[in-house]
């Protein structure tokens, strides 16, 4: 029997499906679809943020060829930080510093892949209770022979809520933890001195 007309034109003009059925296209658009939201996810930068940062800067910080501990400036969050009723959806490392100095004669860099800076709840312990919240790949901060270059401000691309899970009244240590971490940030020669550094976090959330 034929079809009516009606049908023959609706599917003249949707067109054959692509796969072996439009309910097989229409699956594979839902798992596109889920694809894409599954990355989107990942990218709280349409939300509002709000920046916490440290209190007085370190005055310097050298980096030297042998790593070791360096404890950046601790952050805290006063009380009332986020607005009533506000849900973290994502935390960033930040990091800033006005200028960069090398005093080792020879281009100097990040000597090593996947360096890092690592972030802590006061009164936790380095080495078990700590996460990663940024990481510096070899050659990062490269830096002429005994010059002195301009400061530079880093967001991290790690979500450290994990640690960082109270933002109201409370303390966190940041720190490149070579004694348990083994992935202190260290440079080609000694030294490259970092001034007035802060440290930071950005906190994106929704209300």
């Amino acid at each position: 029997m034929a079809l009516p007309n009606w049908i023959q034109r609706l599917l003249a003009r949707m067109g054959a499906p692509a796969g072996a059925s439009i309910s097989v296209d229409l699956a594979a658009v839902k798992a596109e679809t889920a694809l894409i939201k599954a990355q989107t996810d990942k990218i709280p930068k349409l939300l509002p943020f709000k920046d916490q940062w440290c209190g007085p800067p370190i005055p310097s910080l050298a980096l030297t060829d042998t790593a070791a501990d360096k404890d950046f400036s601790n952050v805290v969050f006063p009380t009332g930080f986020l607005p009533a009723g506000a849900i973290v959806q994502g935390i960033y490392l930040m990091v800033k510093w006005r200028k960069q100095v090398d005093s080792s004669a020879a281009p100097n860099a990040i000597n090593g892949a996947s360096k890092t800076i690592r972030v802590m709840k006061n009164g936790a312990t380095w080495g078990s209770d700590d996460i990663v919240g940024m990481t510096f790949a070899d050659n990062q901060l490269a830096t002429g022979a005994s010059t002195t270059e301009g400061g530079d401000m880093i967001v991290g691309d790690v979500d450290v809520k994990g640690e960082v899970d109270d933002v109201d009244n409370e303390t966190y240590n940041v720190r490149s933890e070579q004694t348990n971490g083994l992935d202190a940030l260290v440079v080609d020669g000694d030294a490259l001195t970092f001034h007035d550094v802060y440290t930071g976090f950005r906190v994106y959330y929704t209300v």
